[in-house]
């Protein structure tokens, strides 16, 4: 739709003879009109603040034993021929739980447990999925 036609539409809409006013073809998705307050999602305040954090370890190996920290909260804890030891600081658990997620067999999460148990059951569902 060009530009002309959604304005036009948009006219007809407003000028339209309806039987009653409001009519349901007049509700648009985004009507500013009918916003009566704008409010936080949540009631704890997250400027200035710090946001809880998890230490987490891991171990990559096979492809990704020569892997090397990119992230600020990422340090190198140890390092041999078969694998490379990372612990990082998280405060976002989806993006870590994701980023953890892509790497498959490659990674193993070594603490906290609770992370762990919890790949580990998303790999297990999935491969339920794929029989």
């Amino acid at each position: 739709m060009d530009y002309y036609n959604v304005n036009e539409a948009l006219r007809s809409l407003r000028t339209a003879n309806y039987q009653r006013s409001p009519h349901f073809i007049q509700n648009m998705a985004f009507r500013l009109d009918r916003i009566l307050s704008v409010r936080p999602a949540s009631d704890i305040p997250w400027f200035q603040r710090q946001f809880p954090k998890e230490t987490i370890r891991y171990r990559m190996s096979g492809p990704l034993k020569n892997y090397q920290p990119r992230r600020a909260n990422e340090r190198e804890v140890n390092r041999t021929s078969t694998y490379v030891e990372i612990e990082t600081t998280e405060d976002y658990h989806f993006g870590t739980r994701q980023r953890v997620l892509q790497y498959g067999s490659n990674i193993q999460i070594i603490s906290p447990q609770w992370l762990a148990e919890e790949i580990h059951a998303e790999w297990q569902r999935a491969a339920a999925k794929l029989i």
